[in-house]
C-alpha cells in the first residue's frame, strides 16, 4: 500500500465523519418558537444607571 493513498483515505474518512456529525448535531429547522399572545419580543434588561448616580453611590473613591 502506498502511504499517500492511506493518508488520503484516513483524512477523507475523518472529513466524512465530521460532515455527518455536523448534520446530525444541527438543530431541526422546523422548530417554531411561539411567544405568548401579548408579547412581541423578549423583554430586555433595564439600562445601566447614569454615571452621576453611580458616582454618588460609590463608597471608595480614588
Amino acid at each position: 500500500m502506498d502511504p499517500l493513498s492511506v493518508c488520503l483515505a484516513v483524512l477523507g474518512g475523518a472529513l466524512v465523519l465530521a460532515l455527518v456529525g455536523a448534520v446530525v448535531a444541527r438543530a431541526p429547522a422546523a422548530v417554531v418558537v411561539r411567544l405568548p399572545a401579548g408579547l412581541r419580543c423578549a423583554p430586555r434588561p433595564d439600562p445601566n444607571a447614569p454615571r452621576a448616580l453611580l458616582a454618588r453611590l460609590a463608597v471608595l473613591r480614588i
